[in-house]
């Protein structure tokens, strides 16, 4: 329906409206607002029958075009145009979204960083830091302040999660402890470090941060004003200690006095520690010392008290000490008070205390007075806030909606409101502006401020703080209080027992981002201060929990949950809290059934109770006492009894949280799993992907074999790998050489994490590993081909991957390995695969001869099935993509770069080989392609995570000409490699690896964020070539001496001789060792060089041809008596 013209008479005037009879009424009154100003809740629309409701029928009321609506009541101010444009927010940049929202942004993990991200956060807590950082000496003088400058502006800028890759960098740059490795080895990434030595840190490197001015700009901002002032760590961190020694058994002696700068007070925790100001207290200890008056050791009293007392108070919560039993150092889990608000008066000295106690009795009379005109507005909830800039109209029922003033009309006080009128501020039922009480705040206050704090900027003035910062351990640890803020406003706990193990979170309070006023409440704010500024009402207490990238908002009455004994995300049920206390406190005895509700309790929330000692007596475990024990201990201990496995999932991500043994919980990502099992079935495609590609290159007579070898390789090597090969290869407490059979038959590989990647675990990293050893002897043993006996195949395999490829796998990627710790780069295995498996091609081609008709035309022989060839490399090149990306252990970055060079060194590569073929021939050989990018594969391998994508066209390059050419070896030295194994792998692997050292980078080895290299030439680092040649070298010379004994050992073994008979030489090892074909019949005529005579038997009627079939020129002169033996061979 057309909307009606009608008219609204309201005070005198008269107004022309559209009314929409197809919209409800209450659209209606809001139009009406427009034109009139008066509100929609306290206008009447008079109509027919009475007034206009909201949910009126038009139809009922039947409005006419032209018809007058009278409207009845007072109308407030009109709503004013927006000042500025409306924007919306897909139409706004990063800048002005991250203005709108006003929401803080959280950092990103980039690999065990938690530590660094939780104290970022907490610093950011510190307005009067924000303006410190703005001086424009940081950027050559100091670099980590320049960095956290920068990261803290990329932060108010953007509204997504910040990456500190720069800053992370940086402090690892100044405090090298923050790149130390992790204990399980480089390949697991970068160590958890202490949140609190990460934030001392940084305090200290802010050491040369200009402070601020008395106007509070940067002091920095000028030479002269520099020069003079105070640094701001100096200003408004450094506490001043003053230590006094008496002798207890010299009273006469005079007492030695020292003071020192402070950054932080300790609160030293112990079993009767239950409140955080009786830590602090217990500092006044007793020290054993010599004394100068009776010249002996004596016991001293040491009395420690503040000189001076900053504007921000570190307080550090003494939560760990070192467990003998378990040689750790682990975290004390009591339960430990810690006040949202501290009075500091006790920690001063008396001249300190007698300056500071004016104005603390006056801001303690003064916080009180607003909480209770706080009361009171909430209660009458129509008092403006303290925020806005001009005062509201009053909306209640019984006030003339006349024009706003100052004064606000509330409800008659009570009776106990009327005696506490000066207090609260109500005076005969008018409650005033906040602006208005604060100035006179003011102006009462700053008379009792000391003169000597009143010069000396950023020292406390009353000694009074509030929490703006915590270091925690589940638990408190460490807390930062700001003065005169009177609330706490950032929090840092920590899951887990142990300083280099569990997860850091910050907690910050909401007010710090949000500001009504400027810092610490001064008025009018700070425009460079980086912190968004949003107006808030004082009653707003709640926080923000900073999980790394993950940003939401945390109850203030949760903080409770922080004090110690365990802390989670969601609280604990009390009565099952209770009773695992019970269990973990009893010292007279504990039933099995107690332990398996505490173990219960663990395995439903692996934070809690991670390493609790207590005394218990059980004769279920043992007959005799035990002093203490932990849960976590016992828990692997008794798994077979409770049945439980250490893995839990964690909240929506899926993800596996795993913890070990001595309580460190671990996160396992199911992405980088699946990634790394995929990467295990791209790599098992391989094996026969080799056995088709030797397969092509043989004659047919020979050419199942070679593919039966690349099966039962996996056989064999899968058996060898679960039965000792995984623990030889990668025990963390093995010798530098080769481990020990600490996971002897897969003995405790489960859900650990694995020594190669802390991301996913043990499980995974071992069904990965063991494709790579079983494609080594599946490369090497191509060698035989033609010649060898398939039975003592099965033995050698065993033997060589135990006494070879085990080792060199050790010593490169085991942590432990000398290569590994030398510092060598071998990211896929260039040594522990290519080279050790070419080498032992080149051993056994050695050791077992040359083949019949070796420097004749007999050998002079094509590729029996180039289809074959080609159906081998695709295998092998699809599958090195799992080879080599799989290697980074992660779904990332760097395995993504993996792939990319892995395909382009292929690519080049086969097309080098091919053009040197053609230089030749003048023929497109596709085996010539084929070759070349098996080539590629081979040189890239060691590099794939270490080299960019320029680089890799390199390796294809060098990788196809270098063994192209490397192919003609086995003419000059005279040894019969029929597969060119040697040129192929073992060449093409010290090729890789001596151009990883050449173009080894240490960036595109921190794709992963977590891996570190000094790089090679590239980076400048030319060590790094030597290390490449020694690990090449050393391969080179270990696999082929123990090949060599190995072989020599099986010859003089009944049975084990590799090398096969004439006879099976002639007739083809297909036939004579397996009795089957690669096709449905053989050529034997081929090898004869005629056709079959008429006199034989039915068998070898059964394998000729159904026709007669074309002999190679090339085969055609064979002798008489190669045609007997043939002969005779078949009849028999």
């Amino acid at each position: 329906m057309a909307p009606l013209s009608v008219h609204i008479k309201h005070a005198g005037k008269i107004h022309d409206l559209n009314l929409n009879t197809d919209l409800p009424p209450i659209v209606f009154k809001d139009a009406i607002y427009q034109v009139t100003g008066v509100p929609v809740d306290r206008m009447k629309v008079m109509v027919k029958g009475g007034v206009l409701k909201d949910d009126a029928s038009w139809q009922k009321i039947g409005p006419k075009a032209g018809q007058t609506f009278m409207v009845i009541g007072a109308a407030g101010e009109l709503p004013k145009p927006p000042e500025k444009p409306i924007v919306f927010l897909e139409d706004m940049d990063d800048t002005e979204l991250a203005e709108a929202l006003a929401k803080p942004v959280g950092l990103r993990n980039l690999g065990n960083t938690c530590y660094m991200n939780a104290s970022v956060q907490a610093l950011r807590a510190i307005p009067e830091l924000q303006i410190a950082l703005t001086a424009p000496s940081l950027q050559s003088a100091t670099p980590l302040p320049a960095a956290l400058r920068d990261l803290y502006g990329s932060m108010s800028r953007t509204s997504d999660t910040v990456t500190p890759m720069s800053f992370l960098s940086t402090l690892r740059q100044v405090n090298p402890q923050f790149a130390e490795m992790d204990r399980r080895g480089a390949m697991s990434g970068y160590a958890q470090q202490d949140a609190e030595e990460c934030f001392g840190q940084i305090i200290n490197t802010l050491r040369n941060v200009p402070g601020l001015n008395d106007d509070g700009s940067s002091s920095g901002l000028s030479p002269q004003a520099s020069t003079e002032t105070k640094k701001f760590v100096e200003q408004y961190l450094m506490g001043e200690m003053r230590r006094e020694l008496t002798c207890d058994e010299a009273p006469e002696e005079p007492a030695s006095v020292t003071t020192e700068n402070v950054l932080k007070i300790e609160c030293n925790i112990n079993v009767t520690t239950n409140f955080m100001h009786t830590g602090i207290m217990n500092a006044n200890q007793k020290v054993e010392k010599r004394s100068p008056s009776l010249n002996r050791e004596a016991i001293y009293s040491q009395k420690s008290r503040l000189t001076r007392l900053p504007s921000y108070l570190v307080v550090h919560m003494v939560r760990f000490a070192w467990r003998q039993d378990i040689q750790k150092k682990t975290k004390i889990m009591r339960k430990v008070k810690f006040p949202l608000e501290f009075d500091a008066l006790d920690l001063a000295t008396e001249d300190l205390k007698a300056k500071l106690l004016p104005a603390s009795r006056k801001l303690k009379e003064i916080e009180k007075e607003r909480m209770e005109r706080r009361k009171v507005r909430k209660r009458t909830k129509n008092a403006p806030s303290h925020t806005s800039s001009t005062p509201a109209p009053v909306a209640t029922v019984d006030v003339d909606m006349g024009d706003a003033t100052g004064v606000v009309t509330v409800d008659a006080p009570t009776e106990g409101e009327v005696e506490k009128g000066k207090t609260v501020g109500v005076a005969g039922g008018e409650l005033e502006d906040e602006h208005v009480y604060r100035a006179r705040e003011k102006e009462e206050l700053e008379p009792l401020i000391s003169e000597d704090l009143k010069r000396d900027l950023g020292a406390s003035i009353a000694g009074l703080y509030d929490l703006v910062g915590t270091y925690t351990k589940a638990i408190t640890y460490a807390l930062v209080f700001a003065e005169n803020s009177l609330s706490c406003v950032a929090i840092v706990t920590h899951k887990g027992p142990a300083a280099d193990a569990g997860h850091y979170m910050g907690f910050v309070k909401k007010s710090v981002f949000h500001p009504a006023k400027g810092p610490r409440g001064a008025e009018g704010g700070d425009a460079s201060s980086s912190l968004p500024s949003m107006e808030i009402d004082d009653d707003d207490e709640d926080w923000y929990k900073f999980d790394d990238d993950k940003v939401s908002l945390f109850a203030k009455d949760k903080l409770s949950t922080l004090d110690g004994g365990g802390w989670k995300d969601n609280e604990i049920d009390k009565d099952e809290a209770q009773i695992s206390r019970t269990a973990l406190n009893s010292s007279f005895g504990v039933s099995r059934n107690q332990i398996q509700v505490c173990l219960q309790l663990v395995r439903d929330d692996m934070r809690i109770y991670k390493n609790v000692a207590f005394p218990v007596y059980h004769s279920t475990w043992k007959d005799t006492p035990v002093s203490s024990f932990s849960v976590a201990e016992r828990i692997v201990q008794e798994r077979s009894l409770f049945e439980m496995v250490n893995v839990t999932y964690v909240d929506n991500s899926g993800d596996l949280n795993y913890v070990d043994a001595a309580g460190d919980p671990v996160v396992f990502n199911l992405g980088d799993i699946a990634w790394t099992l995929a990467s295990t079935a791209l790599v098992w495609l391989m094996i026969p992907g080799v056995g088709f590609f030797y397969s092509g290159l043989l004659r047919r007579k020979n050419a199942l074999s070679m593919i039966w070898i690349g099966m039962v390789s996996v056989g064999v090597v899968s058996f060898q790998w679960f039965f000792w090969g995984y623990s030889l290869a990668f025990s963390e407490t093995g010798s530098p050489f080769i481990g020990d059979l600490k996971y002897f038959a897969l003995k405790g590989v489960l859900a650990e994490p694995s020594i190669g990647s802390t991301r996913i675990p043990a499980i995974v990293f071992c069904i990965y590993q063991c494709m790579f050893a079983a494609i080594t002897p599946a490369i090497a043993v191509g060698a035989i081909a033609e010649r060898g006996r398939l039975g003592p195949i099965l033995v050698f395999i065993f033997v060589w991957s135990t006494l070879v490829y085990d080792p060199i796998a050790c010593w490169t990627w085991n942590s432990n390995g000398w290569s590994f710790k030398m510092g060598g780069l071998d990211f896929a295995g260039g040594t522990p695969v290519h080279i050790s498996s070419g080498t032992a091609a080149l051993a056994i081609s050695i050791f077992l001869g040359k083949r019949r008709g070796y420097g004749t035309q007999r050998l002079a022989y094509k590729p029996q099935n180039t289809s074959y060839v080609v159906l081998g490399t695709v295998f092998l090149w699809f599958g090195w993509f799992g080879f080599n990306g799989g290697s980074a252990l992660s779904a990332n970055l760097r395995a993504a770069q993996a792939c990319i060079v892995t395909n382009l060194a292929a690519s080049v590569g086969g097309l080098t080989w091919m053009l040197w073929d053609y230089r030749l021939e003048r023929k497109w050989s596709a085996v010539g392609f084929c070759s070349g990018a098996i080539a590629g594969l081979v040189a890239i391998t060691p590099a794939s995570g270490f080299v960019g994508s320029p680089a890799a066209v390199v390796f294809g390059v060098m990788g196809g000409t270098v063994c192209n050419f490397a192919t003609q070896l086995k003419f000059f030295f005279k040894y019969d490699d029929t597969l060119d194994i040697f040129a192929s792998h073992a060449i093409g692997g010290v090729v890789g690896n001596i151009l990883t050292g050449l173009f080894a980078q240490a960036s595109v080895a921190g794709f992963d964020g977590i891996t570190v290299i000094p790089g090679g030439w590239l980076d400048h680092h030319y060590i790094q070539l030597g290390y490449q040649l020694a690990d090449s070298v050393s391969g080179l010379s270990y696999s082929f001496v123990m090949t060599t004994i190995i072989l020599w050992v099986m010859h003089f073994i009944p049975g084990l001789s590799l090398r096969s008979s004439e006879e099976t030489e002639i007739l083809g090892v297909d036939d004579a060792e397996m009795g089957e074909f690669a096709y449905d019949y053989v050529g034997l005529e081929q090898e004869i060089g005629h056709e079959p005579e008429s006199t034989v038997g039915p068998s070898r009627e059964a394998r000729e041809p159904p026709e007669p079939q074309q002999v190679s020129p090339t085969e055609s002169t064979h002798s008489r008596d190669e045609k007997t033996v043939v002969q005779e061979t078949v009849h028999s």
